[in-house]
């Protein structure tokens, strides 16, 4: 056979040709292929030696090296995607921007000594093959399997950054982001999209990038990737025309901005073709790309980082052409996802918590980090300055409900307010003992798989670097400004987060609270210790005594979380889970098992009367509530919310249910007693694929609680003293207070929050829920639950159904204006006030778990801002 004929042209031609083994026509100023390509055409001088390229992976890296143990197939596939990354997938990279050869010379030689570096690199080469392929599923699969690999090391490394790692991690962030991009366009119809979410992924993105060049730039000693990215050195950036100088490479400057520009003014297009509350925000995100390419040159590495989400844009602009710039209320994912799920009032905080989860964490994690989040940006009514109350399922499916509610301080007692109820909501005396920072403590502690400082880094960025005011912010700021004087811009403490240009921040703008990010970047680095002794618990102590407080650093330092009973029912079949005193899981537990006694509920013909059996039996449940309080301090408690789920007592309730007519309320609560209007509250569930699920609720109370935000620290401090019974001071309908719910030193108030499971009856998860909204908590719980097992919902429909509530004091039925007119006048018919409601009392979060182990996740559609997503 006669010898194959080499090919002079192809050993002297472009670096291109060479390096994908193909022959080279040498044409000038570019050769025919990457004319064809538009690829940058370069020549090696006469000077340098042809081995300056390598032409084969193993000239890159030794993978036989970095994969020993690992079985021969797994060895095999990781030498094949990491060819292809070499010959076909970097060629897609802006080469133009990071000069050429880079992507296949020097990050190759640094993923032989970071691993990390090199898992991302593979799963970008296997999400390139799923491209080709036409969404390939298995190359979907390999690249998820590397890319959670990558993002486990990755987050190691963050925690210790040294002048040796932070250039790949820089290198790192970017092959995240355009996974993250490429991911998504590849696997889901593009009909699911979320624009505003794509949209904020770019800013949070483009955020760690710059953090990470930030980090890299402050490095004392040089190190290879600084010398690159920082350093501009003649000598190594001529060829790539970054440098500063000469005709020609002023030239090819002037051309990429211009070519960066034209992409943003096709954004800019789409954004002037919209209308609605996003619109301001996508413009100052556009304006501030605009500034920074303006005022090029800005260093090498800005401008790559700038150069890959808009190199994409196309894909994008398409997506935001064909559907609207925002959902008008609420966003969900229905059955995507198999790894986790996480639901919120913010699709910003679910986000962060999916990307937990997708980073190798679990639901324990994803909550820790949601809920950080939620504080950040929902501060109206959550924050570390607060508490709550969670429900745990363990993957092997065991129980726990722990209690991070804020107790009364040491000095506290029993007659604190009777002459000035005021003080209970205004002031330092207002303030509980915080618990939320030592619940999520107990929770990561117990069952997270990452490190802390990792799932705290979301909201701190979220916080230093700020998310979009959105219409549910705009509207509590409102709602708690009035008619009266506008604390947000007239005290400086808080001024300098909500008006920090003299005028309150308004929709679509971009807000920070720095001094809160580093609260939490303290916290992330120190543990919850950071918060409860130290600078931060002495200047919370000093706000609080400088407004007539009396907690003490002491309260601070004996602060625990207390694990409650978890009360638990069969209804039609399943398991139902939620929490004991002094929340109110029982009670919804209660009404639920009256409700099961009847059989069906909710069917087409006698959905009325349901209705009126379903009010009925929260009448009697909110009743039974007036004599709940903490078990600590109630003699009998634990025997009491026992026998409010015995059989006799829901036998007992049953009996004096009439389906003709409702009664007097002396029926419902014959002691007088009257029914907490409690306020507050946020709701999140989380889940993985383990099993692990968790349903917890955080609040500081009233709208921005107490009105004290410490100055050093930006903590807004809860007001949870006003949920407690004040002694001697009758409600307006005439009831007494709950002595159960007095004040006492350490005592905790009485809380409507139901965090709430149903599970099947092989104890796997069929349903993850709660509410937000006070005393209104306990109805949509429950409304909730018979909407997902009674008539079987999505997550989505289940939440967008329209509910009612009666809390028995006020004596009165009210229902959300979408309430079908005709049950309404069946209720009023059978003698209940009736009287209507808007949308938003209440706000729910739900996962439902699907038969095939997806999961459907759906975040409240009476909040504009809310979100549920599975991955």
């Amino acid at each position: 056979m006669p010898s194959r004929r080499s090919h002079t042209k192809s050993r002297k031609g472009c670096l291109q040709c060479k390096r994908r083994h193909v022959k080279c026509d040498e044409g000038l100023p570019r050769c025919g292929l990457c004319s064809k390509r538009k690829l940058d055409c370069t020549y090696p001088s006469p000077s340098e030696p042809e081995s300056q390229y390598p032409l084969t992976p193993q000239d890159a890296i030794d993978i036989g090296s970095g994969s020993e143990g690992w079985p021969l197939h797994t060895r095999m596939l990781e030498m094949k995607l990491f060819h292809h990354f070499l010959i076909d997938a970097s060629i897609t990279l802006r080469q133009d921007v990071l000069e050429a050869g880079h992507f296949q010379v020097a990050v190759p030689r640094l993923a032989t000594s970071n691993p990390f570096l090199l898992d991302i690199i593979l799963a970008f080469s296997s999400l390139h093959l799923a491209f080709l392929e036409q969404g390939d599923s298995k190359w979907l699969e390999i690249a998820l399997k590397y890319q959670n690999r990558a993002f486990t090391a990755f987050n190691r490394v963050l925690a210790e950054l040294t002048p040796e790692n932070s250039g790949p991690a820089f290198i790192c962030s970017i092959f995240i982001m355009l996974c993250a991009f490429a991911y998504p366009c590849i696997s889901q119809d593009r009909d699911t999209f979320d624009p505003i979410s794509q949209v904020l992924e770019i800013h949070r993105l483009l955020v760690g990038c710059a953090f990470l060049f930030q980090q890299l730039d402050r490095m004392e000693e040089p190190g290879e990737m600084k010398a690159w990215l920082v350093y501009k050195r003649p000598e190594v950036f001529k060829e790539s025309g970054m440098v500063e100088g000469g005709h020609d490479d002023n030239s090819k400057l002037e051309h990429l901005r211009r070519e960066l520009l034209e992409s943003l003014e096709k954004f800019q297009t789409v954004i002037d073709s919209k209308r609605g509350p996003h619109q301001k925000m996508y413009k100052q995100i556009w304006e501030v790309l605009q500034e920074m390419i303006m005022e090029w040159p800005m260093g090498k590495a800005k401008g790559g980082i700038l150069a890959f989400p808009i190199h994409i844009s196309e894909e994008f602009m398409s997506l935001l052409k064909r559907g609207d710039l925002g959902p008008s209320s609420g966003s969900h994912s229905l059955g995507k996802g198999q790894t986790g799920a996480v639901a919120s009032e913010s699709a910003i905080c679910s986000r962060h918590g999916t990307d937990i989860i997708m980073r190798g964490g679990n639901a324990a994690d994803a909550m820790v980090a949601t809920m950080l989040c939620v504080g950040v940006i929902g501060m109206y009514h959550s924050g570390i300055g607060g508490g709550g109350f969670m429900l745990i399922r363990s993957p092997e499916g065991v129980f726990e409900f722990v209690d991070f509610r804020e107790p009364a301080p040491a000095a506290a007692f029993e007659e604190m307010f009777n002459n000035n109820t005021n003080a209970a909501v205004y002031g330092g005396l207002a303030s509980g003992v915080p618990g939320e920072l030592r619940g999520l403590e107990y929770l990561h502690a117990k069952y997270g798989s990452l490190p802390w400082s990792v799932v705290v880094q979301p909201a701190i960025q979220t916080a230093r670097y700020g998310f979009p005011v959105g219409a549910d912010l705009v509207h509590y700021m409102d709602s708690a400004v009035g008619s009266g004087e506008d604390f947000l811009v007239e005290d400086p403490s808080w001024a300098i987060d909500f008006a920090p240009h003299g005028t309150r921040v308004k929709q679509g703008d971009i807000m920070t609270r720095k001094r809160y990010a580093n609260t939490l970047e303290a916290i992330a680095n120190n543990g919850a210790d950071a918060f409860y002794e130290g600078h931060i618990a002495e200047t919370m102590i000093q706000a609080l005594r400088a407004a007539n407080g009396t907690m003490t650093l002491e309260d601070l330092r004996n602060y625990t979380v207390a694990i409650r009973e978890v009360a638990q029912i069969d209804y039609r079949g399943f398991q139902v889970a939620s929490s004991t005193a002094p929340s109110s899981g029982v009670i919804a537990l209660n009404i639920l098992k009256v409700l099961d006694t009847y059989d069906p509920l909710f069917t087409a013909d006698n959905v009325n009367l349901s209705t009126h059996r379903m009010d009925e039996a929260i009448r009697f449940g909110y009743g039974l509530r007036t004599n709940l309080g903490d078990p600590l301090f109630v003699k009998g408690m634990d025997e009491y919310q026992k026998k409010i789920l015995e059989m006799s007592t829901i036998s007992e309730i049953r009996a004096k249910i009439s389906d003709l007519t409702t009664q007097n309320v002396s029926v419902y609560d014959p002691a007088g007693i009257e029914s907490l209007e409690t306020p507050g509250t946020s709701h999140i569930t989380t889940i993985d694929h383990s099993g692990l699920a968790v349903s917890a609720i955080t609040t500081i109370n009233l709208l921005f609680g107490n009105q004290i935000m410490v100055p050093e620290t930006g903590i807004i401090m809860n007001n949870e003293m006003d949920d407690f019974s004040i002694p001697g001071s009758s409600n307006s309908f005439g009831y007494v207070p709950s002595e159960a719910n007095f004040i006492r030193p350490g005592k905790r108030p009485l809380s409507s929050c139901t965090p709430a499971m149903v599970t099947h009856p092989n104890g796997t998860v069929f349903f993850v829920t709660g509410s937000a909204g006070g005393s209104r908590i306990i109805t949509a719980t429950v409304q909730n639950i018979i909407h997902a097992v009674d008539e079987g919902l999505s997550a989505a429909e289940i939440l967008a159904k329209p509910r009612l509530h009666d809390q028995l004091i006020p004596n009165q039925v009210a229902f959300e204006y979408a309430y079908d007119n005709s049950t309404v006048a069946f209720m009023k018919s059978r003698g209940h006030n009736v009287t209507w409601m808007e949308p938003g009392t209440s706000t729910a979060q739900a996962i439902r778990v699907l038969p095939n182990g997806t999961f459907d996740a759906a975040g409240e559609p009476r909040q504009l801002d809310s979100g549920g997503f599975s991955v």
